[in-house]
């Protein structure tokens, strides 16, 4: 139950997290890592900006948001591609997803 309610969340929450961007301090970060100031980011963020901004050698200290893992059988796929799942096939969620956006 507290992984369906997990996933329930996710499939609410999840277009916003895909859609960020990176803000200028990711920037600041990747330019001073291209500079040779800073050497690699530890970030307990798992949204993936640090990377999109330009920074490569990050450690995500939580892991990565944008990749899923099966709890039984080990399989890694992209988390975009399992919340297509998820919409699928929970047509019906569509709407409780726009109400819960809103308010």
């Amino acid at each position: 139950s507290t992984r369906r309610r997990y996933w329930a969340r996710a499939l609410v929450g999840y277009p916003a997290f895909a859609a960020a961007k990176p803000n200028d301090a990711h920037f600041a970060v990747a330019a001073l890592e291209e500079a040779g100031v800073v050497s690699q980011v530890i970030t307990q963020n798992v949204d993936g900006l640090h990377e999109a901004a330009g920074s490569r050698k990050v450690i995500p200290l939580h892991g990565r948001g944008y990749r899923v893992q099966c709890m039984s059988c080990g399989a890694e796929s992209c988390r975009g591609e399992y919340h297509s799942t998820l919409a699928a096939r929970n047509p019906n969620y569509a709407g409780v997803i726009g109400s819960a956006r809103d308010g």
